[in-house]
């Protein structure tokens, strides 16, 4: 990228730091100033919108989206694109950022490039829809994630995301021997702990249709195990180290939705 990371990204955590420039870079010049009454009125205490000493992203967002600022969709279907810039290049850094693309939900989507280097990782996806990703839902599950969303710039269908990954975690149910896993609705997401040998029990009411993702520390995918019959109990056997693993279905996840149990075995 020759250090076009640095020359998109500091001038703008450096002099765009106001609420209300913040707002701009997210509603446009044009809108911010037919709309400068409700704007100075709204965002007139601005110390409401800043949270440890940091401007308070997923706030203005909220804010804005209440405000009607925000829309969830476009007149018709057209091309999107979301792009991610980040000082870190911390490992979780794709992974969680799809999951919140997913989370605001968009599915189907291209990646269309992806650049890292020592200043940071710069990405870009897109996808055709009538509906658009919520920022609201994006921001919120990054900073569940411990993810901080430092600016959010928009340009007609082109979103840009300035984010701190640096105290970014992975959530994972952690393995202690064994687990019980109610009422799935999603993936479900362990850590083995050191673990290398597991056999997990599909509750008798599932049909469950094993695919099974097996990723490194680093979240590196290792391997996939996909079934298409029906399984009641799976073993699973890894290597010596530390992984994440990812439980679904081959079809859907309503096959596994009575829920699961997992049990950490012995090595022999």
């Amino acid at each position: 990228m020759v250090r076009l990371f640095a020359v998109l990204l500091l001038p703008l955590l450096l002099f765009a730091a106001s609420i209300k420039e913040k707002v701009k870079e997210i509603i446009g010049t044009e809108k911010f100033n037919q709309s400068l009454l409700i704007i100075n009125t709204v965002f007139a205490n601005e110390k409401r919108f800043m949270h440890d000493s940091q401007v308070d992203m997923l706030k203005i967002l909220q804010t804005l989206k209440k405000l009607g600022f925000i829309k969830s969709s476009l007149e018709a279907p057209q091309k999107q694109s979301i792009e991610l810039y980040s000082f870190t290049a911390n490992p979780l850094v794709y992974k969680l950022f799809l999951r919140s693309i997913e989370e605001a939900g968009v599915f189907r989507y291209q990646i269309d490039r992806i650049v890292q280097d020592d200043d940071g990782v710069f990405a870009r996806l897109s996808f055709y829809s009538s509906f658009i990703a919520d920022p609201v839902k994006i921001t919120k599950f990054l900073h569940h994630y411990g993810a901080k969303v430092l600016s959010v710039v928009v340009e007609e269908n082109s979103w840009r995301y300035y984010i701190d990954f640096t105290q970014a975690r992975f959530a994972a149910l952690s393995l202690q021997k064994e687990l019980h896993i109610p009422n799935i609705r999603k993936g479900v997401w362990i850590e083995s702990n050191g673990f290398t040998s597991f056999l997990i029990k599909s509750h008798r009411k599932n049909h469950w249709h094993p695919r099974i993702y097996i990723y490194d520390s680093n979240l590196n995918p290792v391997d996939v195990i996909k079934k298409t019959k029906r399984v009641k109990k799976l073993r699973l056997k890894l290597p010596k180290g530390f992984y994440y693993i990812k439980i679904a279905d081959t079809f859907t996840i309503d096959n596994i939705k009575y829920g699961i149990d997992i049990y950490a075995l012995e090595d022999k």
